[in-house]
């Protein structure tokens, strides 16, 4: 199965609640390159955040280190992450503990259960302890510029908005070896379909991104999950003191 192996980072766009009746994920009514007006872009807005990604992208397998960051205290665009919700798992690679990093409540409990199945699937295949939800299912991803730093613009309110761009369906998620430490953060491809007994919409990961994946991103590759490890994590150089070995 196609995996990971991109050069790029990539990463979302602000969030808009589905009602608990509604598909989880949802297209994002951001400011996109096409509709956005020459004023807004020069309108001077706050100081452009650096992404907590790399460009170095992760590989199962690979030997980390490095404290990694703490999704607790980060700040993350403009979510302030206090608390988690939802935990489930012992934490350990063979039961990762899966939680999110918003409080899933507005989704109904059949669209929790398939967000936690694809990511808990996922820890497991590459060896990770946990594993956060940033977001849940979407079809938008932010831009960034060569140096690292989120494209944004300024709306009519004097807000910052993310520039995003259309992206298949994707699950934002961090993985690391505990709940305050995530090593690598990217996105779980996934797809929709109607189960035909039970008629609801279910959610699973892509398996067959060849045919599954529509919109591939310069640079990228058509595959079922991309991984960039964070700032504050490298590969591990031995000797090494701290060593975070992830699954083959």
């Amino acid at each position: 199965m196609s995996t990971h192996n991109n050069p790029q980072r990539g990463g979302d766009g602000g969030r808009h609640w589905p009602s608990a009746g509604r598909f989880a994920w949802h297209r994002d009514q951001k400011h996109t390159n096409e509709n956005i007006r020459p004023n807004m872009l020069s309108v001077p807005g706050p100081k452009p955040r650096r992404s907590i990604l790399t460009s170095r992208p992760y590989t199962r397998g690979m030997a980390l280190s490095g404290p990694g960051i703490d999704p607790l205290r980060a700040t993350l665009g403009r979510l302030k992450i206090r608390d988690l919700h939802g935990l489930t798992g012992s934490g350990t690679p063979a039961d990762p503990t899966v939680a999110w990093l918003f409080d899933p409540e507005p989704f109904a409990p059949a669209q929790r259960a398939d967000h936690i199945a694809i990511a808990r699937s996922v820890a497991i295949a590459n060896g990770f302890a946990c594993i956060l939800i940033r977001k849940e299912g979407h079809e938008r991803q932010c831009t960034y510029t060569r140096v690292g730093t989120r494209v944004t613009c300024t709306g009519a309110n004097g807000r910052a908005y993310a520039v995003t761009v259309p992206a298949d369906p994707h699950i934002t998620v961090y993985m690391g070896p505990d709940v305050r430490t995530a090593m690598v953060a990217g996105h779980i491809f996934v797809v929709k379909s109607t189960d035909p007994e039970t008629g609801r919409q279910v959610m699973a990961q892509v398996d067959d991104p060849a045919t599954q994946r529509r919109i591939v991103l310069p640079g990228r590759e058509a595959v079922t999950e991309e991984f960039w490890l964070v700032r504050g994590a490298w590969l591990a150089k031995s000797p090494c003191p701290v060593v975070f070995q992830t699954g083959a």
